[in-house]
């Protein structure tokens, strides 16, 4: 017998629009996700994640941007952002 869960459940399938429902909601939260935070650690060894890193931003002169935690699909991805 195998168990499906609907999609609403499934983690590999976590819709772009989680951030909107929680913000629609207004349930507060940290807004170091909205900076491409995606795993908080230490002040000395966590960053953006890299792989939510906006390209083009340096071409044009602007600093680095990074997208929100919420745009990252890879779970493998999650931990990017840390040094340990």
């Amino acid at each position: 017998m195998t168990t499906e869960l609907p999609p609403q459940l499934d983690q590999a399938e976590r819709p772009p629009t989680t951030n909107g429902f929680i913000r629609h909601l207004r349930i507060p939260y940290c807004v170091l996700y909205d900076r491409g935070y995606t795993s908080l650690g230490g002040t000395t060894d966590t960053s953006p994640n890299p792989a939510l890193k906006r390209t083009g931003a340096a071409a044009e002169g602007v600093s680095e941007t990074f997208r929100p935690a919420y745009e990252l699909m890879a779970d493998d991805e999650e931990r990017l952002g840390r040094d340990r």
